[in-house]
């Protein structure tokens, strides 16, 4: 009996796996899922007229690996494409397929923030610019901050 219960067991577990993973696959539409990290909230858009998924990712990747304001925590982080176009139509020499703009907010603890933020506040709708040379280049942050 207990020759034959095991296999069965590994069995079933390994289909419930296998078919785990094709529920992930299929909810996302076998795009890459976008950056984890620890309670921040990563809110990607469903499409966009500009961007690719990937193209969006990246620069969430990009703000999160630089998001470095001591006594601070990001809290949130997304894209907002009228906020996008409105915002490079600001800039007449902005390439509007390598120009984006990333929105956040993140919270300022009560002690050991850098003196510029309000302690124990939340800052709203902090953006991002970030830019690149081309498609294929990386993206940079070239500015952030409320505007």
């Amino acid at each position: 009996m207990k020759k034959v219960f095991f296999p069965v067991l590994f069995l079933a577990i390994l289909i419930f796996i296998l078919s785990a993973c094709e529920f992930i696959h299929d909810f996302t539409g076998g795009k890459p899922t976008p950056p984890i990290t620890d309670n921040v909230n990563v809110i990607v858009p469903d499409e966009s007229d500009i961007f690719e998924y990937d193209e969006i990712v990246d620069a969430y990747n990009i703000v999160i690996e630089n998001f470095s304001f001591p006594g601070c925590e990001l809290l949130d982080i997304w894209y907002d494409e009228s906020f996008n176009d409105k915002e490079i139509e600001l800039f007449t020499n902005a390439d509007k397929r390598n120009t984006i703009y990333i929105l956040s907010n993140f919270y300022v603890y009560p002690k050991g923030a850098h003196q510029s933020f309000n302690e124990d506040s939340t800052y709203t709708d902090w953006s991002w610019l970030l830019t690149r040379e081309d498609e294929d280049s990386p993206w940079e942050i070239v500015d952030y901050g409320v505007l």
